[in-house]
């Protein structure tokens, strides 16, 4: 049975010009699909499945270096600087998780694998290599690398990939046949898969990568968006290259919806990390606000080296951000605590983000999904 179906209208020029007295039937309509349906496509081994599979098994294996118990036997193990290397680079997926990460937090990166190494197994405090403190590992300076390393490949693999190779469309040809149709959709798919939303949307806890944090912003719009930029653009795609305008505004959405949904998701963990550092009592409390405050950095940093045509914020707006929330959150003093509000207001100004505020909500969460 064929699936359901809305029709998009999408903009009068699209359709033949009529009065209230001409029956003429409208023209080149645009069948988008209520779900993302795959086609001549196999997700299974495909690129996109091969990078998020290698972040996935590299996210797994650093948490084994976190705090565990008697019931979680499989934490506070000694992490192995060359395993987490090889995940990266040589974990027999193509491409590599390394080969689609901008060089610069690639070199990062690299540097990183060696220091959370190095503070697993210990305590921190103990040592001058940190360690486990809370339910996190740290380093030296309480800065948990493990946050640094998967949430910002966010922005410098992930979405780098999607945007620069797979959504990029200078790297399309005009006259589209079936061979080149055929690549479009496969490289449309494989950006849907960097994404990470289910193909039904649920706009809930089972989506994955950006599309779950997209979903707890969507009281700004930005998972709906998505969902209709993506199920549009693959739609134009299929129809030919008669909607190619169509699937080129598609591509502006994707883009400048993904960035903002990671930047307000930074917001939203800055304001969890003023608040933990402000109201913390004890060991485990000052360790959640640093876990959040290593995701909004991160998430922020990720976005440096993306090529600039392919993204809102530029490398100057990121180190203004960074700078705001210093080289480690044990920095942080009743006396500068200000300088986070400065950071979540750099970040809204840099993105138009009228009332930053509303981004303290997990509209997952608030809303039962």
């Amino acid at each position: 049975m064929r699936k359901p179906l809305y029709t998009l209208l999408v903009f009068g020029a699209l359709f033949a010009s009529c009065s209230e007295d001409d029956d003429s039937p409208m023209v080149n309509e645009l069948e988008v699909p209520q779900t993302y349906t795959f086609q001549s496509f196999n997700a299974s081994g495909s690129s996109g499945e091969a990078i998020t599979d290698d972040l996935a098994e590299l996210a797994g294996y650093m948490k084994t270096g976190r705090p565990g118990d008697a019931g979680d036997p499989d934490r506070n193990q000694t992490l192995n600087s060359q395993s987490l290397l090889e995940i990266y680079t040589n974990n027999g997926n193509t491409p590599s998780l390394s080969a689609v990460t901008t060089s610069e937090y690639d070199a990062l990166v690299r540097d990183w694998f060696s220091e959370i190494a190095a503070a697993s197994g210990n305590t921190y405090g103990e040592g001058a290599e940190g360690g486990t403190y809370g339910g996190y590992l740290v380093d030296e300076n309480a800065v948990e690398l493990e946050q640094f390393i998967e949430k910002g490949l966010y922005g410098a693999a992930l979405y780098n990939q999607a945007v620069t190779v797979h959504l990029n469309t200078n790297n399309t040809t005009e006259g589209l046949g079936a061979t080149e149709t055929s690549v479009l959709e496969q490289n449309w798919d494989n950006a849907f898969l960097l994404y990470g939303a289910d193909a039904s949307f649920p706009n809930n806890g089972n989506d994955s990568w950006a599309a779950k944090y997209a979903a707890r912003r969507d009281n700004a719009g930005f998972y709906t968006n998505l969902k209709t930029a993506f199920l549009t653009g693959r739609a134009a795609i299929t129809a030919g290259e008669e909607f190619t305008d169509e699937r080129n505004r598609a591509v502006v959405d994707i883009r400048e919806n993904w960035e903002k949904a990671l930047a307000a998701t930074a917001i939203n963990y800055l304001y969890s990390a003023k608040n933990g550092l402000l109201n913390a009592t004890d060991d485990a409390g000052t360790a959640s606000a640093y876990h959040a405050w290593a995701e909004a950095y991160a998430f922020m940093y990720g976005f440096r080296g993306v090529d600039s045509d392919f993204r809102i914020i530029s490398d100057v707006e990121v180190n203004n951000v960074l700078g705001y929330l210093k080289s480690s959150p044990a920095l942080f003093t009743q006396d500068n605590i200000g300088d986070i509000d400065s950071a979540i207001d750099a970040i809204a100004q840099v993105y138009n983000f009228q009332d930053p505020t509303i981004f303290e909500i997990n509209d997952v969460s608030a809303n039962n999904r």
